[in-house]
């Protein structure tokens, strides 16, 4: 299987196709939503020239053309984790960059209700550990929960609603690369 070529140039540079025959400093495996990513900080630290490797077509044909586009809000992770500071800066970081690059993003929402009876007394302990975490929610009654979510079903009184959660951002894993990238083969 042959291996498609993208290159990623600084933003304030003309895109070329990567030569097999040229030298790189830095070589990416993949071209999802990571790599790219990867690829668009290098090159726009100016660390060197960047050459992305991808064998498929296009960008996006694994992981990340298939996953659901929701950004975490950080509310489950332990406080104070790597994973739970990645959710809630990079939640904030991606809606801001969305919105520079004028991306569609949006922010759909999310509500934390117990399935059961015993359930319902883990919603003050995970709002606790979500505010902890910096995350943005708020404990809502009855009324406010019908309010977002006509249609949520709940076995007790407390509920948690974070509206930096459940976000969406549109299928473009190429437009996250500033229209830096082109793809060749």
């Amino acid at each position: 299987m042959r291996s498609r070529i993208f290159s990623l140039a600084p933003p304030t540079q003309t895109v070329v196709i990567c030569s097999v025959a040229r030298r790189y400093d830095f070589i990416v495996a993949g071209a999802g939503i990571i790599g790219l990513t990867v690829a668009r900080e290098l090159a726009g630290r100016r660390l060197g020239t960047v050459c992305v490797l991808e064998k498929e077509r296009t960008v996006g044909m694994h992981a990340s053309g298939r996953n659901s586009g929701v950004v975490h809000a950080g509310l489950y992770y332990p406080s104070g984790s790597l994973k739970s500071k990645v959710c809630v800066e990079g939640s904030k970081r991606l809606a801001a960059y969305a919105a520079e690059k004028g991306i569609a993003f949006h922010r759909t929402g999310k509500v934390v209700v117990a399935s059961t009876p015993s359930k319902a007394r883990l919603i003050e302990p995970l709002y606790r550990q979500a505010v902890a975490n910096g995350a943005r929610v708020e404990l809502v009654d009855e009324k406010k929960l019908r309010e977002i979510e006509p249609e949520a079903r709940t076995c007790g009184t407390g509920h948690l609603f974070s509206g930096h959660g459940g976000d969406r951002l549109k299928r473009r894993v190429g437009g996250l690369t500033d229209g830096s990238l082109v793809v060749g083969g």
